[in-house]
């Protein structure tokens, strides 16, 4: 939990002066928390994804061209991008059968 709390105020002190925004994401089987993720246009978002379940799970948004690698059980990893169009955005774990167990969530980018 410390690693994770540190790696967070990390990203807040050396961000690059221009808009950020970090969240974390908690990948359990089927779901991720929180489920609905809102950005600003050209904000810099950095997706903090922990996996809390008992399977490995990843983090893919198709529209945006964003993929963040899979990591295991108590995995942690980042993945950061700056959204440059307005919309709706599906994203989803992309290991075999957790999409349609429901591991979805929505992007919104206003």
């Amino acid at each position: 939990m410390w690693i994770r709390m540190a790696l967070m105020a990390l990203c807040t002190l050396f961000g690059s002066g221009t808009l950020a925004k970090t969240v974390e994401v908690t990948a359990k089987e089927f779901a991720f928390v929180p489920e609905t993720i809102s950005v600003q246009q050209g904000e810099r978002l950095t997706i903090v994804l922990a996996n809390e379940g008992a399977l490995s799970h990843n983090l893919h948004i198709p529209e945006l061209d964003v993929e963040i690698e899979t990591i295991q059980t108590d995995g942690m990893t980042r993945h950061s991008f700056t959204p440059d169009e307005t919309g709706t955005f599906d994203f989803f774990c992309a290991v075999p059968g957790h999409k349609q167990a429901g591991m979805r969530g929505i992007l919104r980018v206003e």
